[in-house]
């Protein structure tokens, strides 16, 4: 019995995973790649404020990455 619970809550997973992703995606994509790339053309300002949205030590990329990036 519980198998038969699995495969049919796996099959709706499945069959509303995709369109979730794919609007979740849509929604929050943009906003999330703005703030990316805006914290990228400022890393001095960006590294100090506590927040840690890209990751890492940001004044230790180069020049040449961040200009790829922004």
């Amino acid at each position: 019995m519980e198998a038969l619970g699995w495969h049919t809550v796996g099959r709706l997973a499945i069959l509303l995973g995709t369109p979730v992703a794919r609007t979740v995606l849509r929604l929050f994509a943009r906003p999330l790649l703005d703030r990316k790339r805006a914290a990228f053309a400022d890393l001095e300002a960006f590294s100090g404020s506590g927040r840690d949205l890209l990751g890492g030590d940001l004044t230790r990329l180069s020049p040449d990455l961040i200009a790829v990036w922004t």
